[in-house]
């Protein structure tokens, strides 16, 4: 008697979740970096949005991934997920900070930084250049000491502001500058979070210097955007 061997249904949960694990453990999609949406990623894949929904949702389980809804998906830093902080006594210094308040720290940021940043684009001149670079160097050496990191990160946006020659954003942000502080320590007390700021900074720094409003701008977007949803599903 002939006998066949079954014909399994291919996984495409499966082979959805590892191609994009794949490319955030080989460094294709970096950390902050959006996902297409849903209905893109059914397009690429060629599957159902249930499938894109389960392997999303696998990718979030192994921490792999952050998402905030009306914001998206997001490249994670599964090292974030250790409870673990740089400076344990950072909440001590600035108490309790809520989402809400850090909503309300971003929505600060809509309305004086964006604008800033458009300004300090045109604005920029070489003493601001070697300025803006010392605070990213600042935020550097400090790497590992919340508190100091993020004074250097204040520092940094502050200088924004200031070289955007106007008067009243830099006021604007100076006044702020206890309330600003508690938001940055929050956002840069998760575990190895450090070095991603860096890198930010270090693209905001550059775009600026050349000129790039749009890009000095977007990249803000995107890393509100991101500490959002980092923010949201990091359980302390």
């Amino acid at each position: 008697m002939i006998t066949y061997n079954k014909i399994k249904k291919p996984n495409l949960v499966k082979e959805v979740y590892t191609q994009l694990r794949e490319q955030i453990v080989n460094g294709e999609m970096k950390e902050g970096d959006k996902l297409p949406s849903e209905n893109k990623l059914c397009s690429q894949f060629d599957v159902s949005r249930v499938v894109i929904r389960e392997a999303m949702q696998t990718l979030r389980a192994n921490n792999l991934i952050v998402t905030k809804q009306g914001k998206g998906s997001f490249i994670a830093n599964p090292e974030n997920f250790v409870l673990e902080k740089y400076d344990t006594s950072s909440e001590k210094i600035i108490g309790k900070v809520t989402e809400s308040d850090i909503l309300d720290f971003f929505a600060f940021r809509e309305v004086v930084e964006l604008k800033g940043l458009e300004l300090a684009a045109k604005n920029l001149d070489e003493e601001e250049m070697k300025i803006l670079a010392s605070k990213v160097k600042k935020m550097i050496e400090n790497k590992g000491n919340t508190e100091q990191y993020s004074i250097a990160d204040y520092e940094f946006h502050l200088e924004v502001m200031k070289a955007s020659k106007n008067e009243f954003l830099y006021a604007s942000y100076k006044a702020c500058r206890s309330l600003i502080l508690r938001c940055l320590i929050k956002l840069n007390s998760f575990h190895d979070s450090h070095q991603w700021g860096i890198d930010k900074h270090e693209k905001i720094c550059k775009a600026l210097m050349e000129g790039n409003a749009k890009e000095a701008k977007n990249l803000l977007v995107m890393n509100n955007d991101y500490n959002l949803a980092r923010l949201s599903s990091i359980k302390e």
